[in-house]
C-alpha cells in the first residue's frame, strides 16, 4: 500500500512538472511585469496563445496599460526576447537573421491563386501577433495544425487557443472560425481578403452566418492589392503586397493588409468594426515544420 501511494505521488508530481508556460505566455507576463509597476494593472490569466486579463486601475488606467505594453513590445520584440532566452536552439520561433533568399516569383498576371501559388504551410508553422482595437489589446499565436477536406475541399486549419480558423488551400480564403469545435462565423462561400501579386482586383460576394446568434449577413466586397512595400513590425522588416477591400455598396475601407512571401503570412493588418479598427502585427514566427506545439 505504501509503494503504491509513493509510485502515486512521484506520478502526480511528474505530472505538474510537465504544466509549463509556452514561450509566449512567458514573453507575455515578462513584459506585463514592466507595466503593471507604473499603471497599477495587474496580469492575472495569459492563456496558450498569448491572449491575457487584466485587473485594476480602473478604465483609466486601460489605455496606458495598453500604451505601455506597445512600447515595451517594440523595445524587445518576441523574436528577440526568445533568442535571449534560448538562442538559437532547435524549434525557437524566430526569423532568419541573415539576409533572405530570392522570393519566388509570382505568377504574371494576377490570379485568385495568386497566395497558394508562392505559399506552402506545414504542421509546426508558427506566427505570434499583437493586436490593439479601443476595446482590448494583447498577443496570439497562430499555429498551422492540419489540413482537412471540408466538403471535398482541401482546407488548411489553424489553431488558436480553443478557436480553429479554415483557409481554403487553393488560394487562402477563410472560410469559418471554430471555437471549442462549435461553428462561430462561416463564410459562403469562403472569402479572400489578400493577395501575392499587385495589381490584382476582384470583388467577393459572400454569406456571413454566426449559428450562435443566428444571424446571416449578405456581404459584398471589393478588394486590390498594391506594392510591394517594405513594412516595419516588432517581428523585423519585410517587403509587402498590400491589399485594400471596401465596403462596395457604401465606398468606405473596411479592411487592409500586408502579406510577406519571406514569412508566408500577413505582417500587419487592420480591419474596421462597429466600435473602430483593430490593428494585428507580427511579432514572431517560426517555420518548423511537423513540430506543433
Amino acid at each position: 500500500m505504501r509503494r503504491s501511494l509513493s509510485l502515486a505521488l512521484v506520478l502526480l508530481f511528474a505530472g505538474c512538472a510537465t504544466l509549463k508556460n509556452s514561450p509566449i505566455q512567458d514573453y507575455v507576463l515578462e513584459v506585463g511585469r514592466q507595466c503593471e509597476s507604473v499603471n497599477a494593472v495587474r496580469i492575472v490569466r495569459v492563456d496558450t496563445a498569448g491572449h491575457y486579463w487584466i485587473r485594476g486601475a480602473g478604465p483609466a488606467g486601460i489605455p496606458l496599460f495598453q500604451a505601455c505594453m506597445k512600447e515595451q513590445y517594440a523595445k524587445q520584440p518576441f523574436n528577440d526576447w526568445l533568442k535571449a532566452q534560448r538562442g538559437d536552439a532547435p524549434g525557437a520561433m524566430t526569423a532568419r537573421s541573415e539576409s533572405p533568399g530570392p522570393s519566388p516569383v509570382p505568377p504574371a498576371s494576377g490570379s485568385a491563386a495568386a497566395v497558394a501559388a508562392i505559399t506552402e504551410w506545414k504542421p509546426g508553422y508558427q506566427w505570434a501577433f499583437r493586436y490593439e482595437s479601443p476595446r482590448e489589446s494583447g498577443t496570439f499565436a497562430w499555429t498551422v495544425n492540419r489540413e482537412e477536406a471540408v466538403d471535398g475541399i482541401p482546407y488548411y486549419v489553424v489553431a488558436s487557443g480553443s478557436r480553429e480558423i479554415y483557409f481554403r488551400k487553393s488560394d487562402f480564403a477563410h472560410h469559418m472560425d471554430k471555437v471549442n469545435g462549435e461553428v462561430e462565423v462561416r463564410n459562403t462561400p469562403p472569402v479572400r481578403l489578400a493577395s501575392g501579386s499587385a495589381g490584382e482586383k476582384w470583388e467577393s460576394r459572400y454569406t456571413r452566418e454566426t449559428p450562435k446568434e443566428q444571424s446571416t449577413q449578405n456581404m459584398l466586397r471589393t478588394c486590390e492589392s498594391s506594392g510591394p512595400e517594405a513594412v516595419t513590425v516588432p517581428a523585423g522588416t519585410y517587403d509587402a503586397t498590400k491589399t485594400t477591400c471596401m465596403n462596395t455598396r457604401t465606398g468606405e475601407i473596411v479592411y487592409e493588409v500586408w502579406y510577406s512571401q519571406t514569412v508566408k503570412q500577413m505582417v500587419r493588418e487592420r480591419m474596421r468594426f462597429p466600435y473602430g479598427w483593430r490593428e494585428r502585427e507580427l511579432i514572431g514566427v517560426r517555420l518548423h515544420p511537423d513540430r506543433v506545439q
